[in-house]
């Protein structure tokens, strides 16, 4: 793996709020071991277990959140300024998503967030 790769192990663990510690439990390593992979010094099975396991817990989080967002909309139901409030959040993630590799991350975040029928839109505008 380049060393691009191994810094973003790091990011990913950091944005998904996990110590180096844990993310080794879930990964079956010890925090050495995830350090090492951090700084580029771990061989390629590691690497890709902890991608692996990174990219597990992400889904579980997305998973979460969509989830989470459902209920608080259907809770929201037909309230006062519901549309104009959903349309500004729609208008802010077109932005991002025409933006940097970093605004589309954020953009995917802030979708996850909508109702369904706006994730569909959103994600079938490109």
């Amino acid at each position: 793996m380049a060393k691009a790769d191994q810094r973003t192990i790091a990011a990913r663990r950091l944005r998904l709020g996990l110590t180096q510690k844990r993310l080794g439990d879930l990964a079956g390593f010890d925090q050495p071991t995830v350090s090492r992979a951090e700084q580029g010094r771990a061989i390629p099975e590691v690497l890709a277990r902890l991608v692996e396991t990174l990219t597990a817990l992400e889904r579980q989080r997305e998973d979460v959140d969509r989830a989470e967002a459902d209920r608080f909309w259907q809770a929201v139901g037909d309230a006062p300024h519901r549309t104009r409030l959903l349309e500004r959040i729609e208008g802010v993630v077109d932005v991002l998503l025409d933006g940097t590799l970093a605004d589309v991350e954020l953009a995917q975040r802030l979708v996850d967030c909508l109702p369904e029928p706006s994730r569909r839109r959103l994600v079938g505008r490109g």
